[in-house]
């Protein structure tokens, strides 16, 4: 099995790793949580060589950056922190008063550890520093061990390792129930939580508009990507409007903008984060498929090639597509218009009664479980609804709208000719002035004209039909029984049709009606009496042969209104 016995272990959120480092390591190893009072500590590195001397000044820098913590520079004895290289190994603590206040710190990192892991800034000599420097800070170990650990026997839960802090005794390799790739770690979150725990001061690092990744304009090399590529960090900003730029990398990416989530950078998986506190705004692809997450913030989302998701959270959100820059998607759990952008995709998440916009490419549009208004632009799109009750804003003949049977009671708005067959959809609106058709389905239907000449079938079912302004047409090209009943609301015998289809009213010719083929009463008075209007009930009636006494007469129609009507309303074809 591959986890082994990890599988029993729990998962702690970074609260719970920063308590262990805080707290738990200290008192199991017979100690009390320890802290500096002040915030500005002197450092002694005269005593390292030069590689040393680089390594820890970066790490400390590192620190400051995460924490607030001013180091500054001492050749004289007495040093908050010395660090030291002539002891074997690596190691860092401190002495402290009753009350865990330290007092002084001591860091050692051999001249032989960093003959053995090397002095560059992506090198587990740096990490070391990293850790060690965390010691004489106040950090104990993720778990209770100390010189030497084995996952999972030795760890107290489930993701210790370095993607969480670098305190820890396991890489992302060692630790196989984490899905991270291997890197060195610079302050990882819960390095952070735990020293927002122990302080009152926070970092003032980078306040202005910072720049992470290509284009790096943060001041430390660790967060250039043209630089180092491959390791794995944290973000602490203080202010500004912020850009993570990932824009020179190939592989697909995960850059998720939300503090305390793992992003996957440069082929890497969970190789980098926001920390707690930080904002950044914005985010830049590359050349792969890439998924960028937003945050609360305003962001700008800017894809690049490939074919890239970009998840909204937030009204005012920006998703940045060039034309032909691959096929696109937004999820978004705002409203969202995907107006004036090269994004052909758009998905609905969430719960909340939120609306969709589409654009002049051919796009698919999908809801949420909601009420959700759905209008896919001038393009050839297709729509699809989900739970609620949804309206479908049509402005293209080819546009398709797809609901599910049960999927609430939904309402297509249609600038064209538009037809509910073969949709479980129970309402049509026409809108505009364009003289256009409205045909229904199988279901119980509403069908309502626009401004404009329309031609308006209800299909199978009793519906509801009202043709609007202007000379409108009301079709009947079902087959007739008690079910197939429709009302129509407000028919005009100035302006207004009624057209029959032949195959369905039986023995009609086509053309307008015979006047001896109308008659308005409570039943056909004569033979040649086909079309019975019972102007008290306002219902239409069928009789295939007048007072003939093999048919009764069938009611398909009702006006509402009552009008006054006569043979020259109806039309037969």
């Amino acid at each position: 099995m591959r986890k082994g016995s990890a599988m029993a272990l729990p998962v702690f959120s970074n609260d719970q790793i920063a308590d262990q480092l805080v707290r738990g390591y200290w008192e199991d190893q017979g100690g009390i949580p320890v802290f500096w009072s002040s915030q500005t500590l002197t450092v002694s590195l005269t005593a390292l060589t030069g590689a040393g001397q680089t390594l820890a000044r970066a790490a400390l820098q590192v620190w400051s950056d995460a924490t607030g913590f001013a180091f500054v520079e001492t050749t004289q004895a007495g040093a908050s922190i010395t660090f030291d290289d002539n002891q074997p190994g690596a190691y860092g603590g401190s002495a402290y008063m009753s009350d865990g206040e330290i007092v002084s710190a001591e860091v050692n990192v051999s001249t032989n550890w960093l003959a053995a892991y090397g002095t560059s800034l992506n090198s587990y000599s740096f990490q070391t520093y990293i850790h060690e420097i965390g010691h004489a800070l106040g950090l104990g170990h993720a778990g209770n061990y100390n010189g030497d650990a084995q996952y999972p026997e030795d760890a107290l839960f489930m993701n210790d390792s370095w993607q969480a802090t670098v305190m820890s005794y396991f890489s992302q390799d060692d630790n196989t129930s984490v899905d991270a790739s291997f890197a060195f770690v610079v302050t990882p979150q819960a390095d952070i939580v735990a020293m927002q725990a122990i302080y009152d001061w926070s970092s003032s690092a980078r306040s202005g508009a910072t720049v992470y990744g290509f284009n790096s304009t943060a001041g430390n090399v660790l967060f250039d990507a043209t630089q180092f590529s491959d390791v794995a960090y944290t973000i602490v900003d203080s202010g500004g409007n912020d850009t993570l730029d990932y824009s020179g990398f190939a592989a697909d990416q995960v850059i998720d903008l939300r503090q305390e989530a793992f992003s996957d950078i440069g082929g890497l998986v969970g190789n980098v984060a926001i920390g707690r506190g930080t904002v950044i705004e914005n985010a830049i692809g590359g050349s792969g498929d890439d998924r960028l997450v937003g945050n609360s913030a305003v962001n700008v989302l800017k894809g690049g090639a490939g074919d890239d998701v970009y998840v909204v959270q937030t009204s005012g959100d920006s998703a940045v597509e060039a034309n032909g820059a691959g096929n696109d998607r937004v999820e978004s759990s705002v409203s969202y218009s995907l107006a004036k952008q090269y994004i052909e995709a758009l998905t609905l998440t969430g719960t909340a009664a939120i609306n969709a916009t589409g654009n002049s490419l051919a796009n698919t549009i999908i809801g949420n479980s909601a009420r959700n208004v759905i209008d896919g632009g001038s393009g050839r799109d297709t729509m699809v609804g989900g739970g609620g009750d949804d309206d479908y804003v049509v402005q293209n003949a080819h546009d398709r709208v797809i609901e599910l049977n049960g999927q609430g009671d939904d309402r297509v708005l249609s600038k064209v000719s538009f037809s509910l067959a073969n949709q479980y959809i129970e309402r049509l609106q026409l809108i505009g002035s364009a003289d256009i058709a409205g045909t229904g389905n199988s279901l119980k239907n509403t069908i309502v004209g626009n401004a404009g000449d329309n031609l308006i079938d209800g299909g199978k079912r009793a519906d509801h039909l009202a043709g609007g302004a202007g000379h409108d047409t009301f079709a009947f090209t079902t087959a007739l029984g008690a079910k197939n009943v429709d009302i129509i609301t407000d028919f005009n015998a100035v302006d207004d049709t009624i057209r029959l289809e032949n195959a369905v009213f039986a023995g009609l010719s086509t053309g307008a009606l015979g006047k001896s083929a109308f008659y308005a009463g409570t039943a056909a008075h004569d033979s040649s009496d086909r079309i019975i209007y019972n102007a008290t009930s306002g219902g239409l009636f069928f009789d295939r042969d007048g007072t003939g006494a093999t048919y009764t007469a069938v009611q398909f129609a009702t006006l509402e209104n009552h009008a006054t009507t006569t043979a020259a309303d109806f039309i037969v074809v």
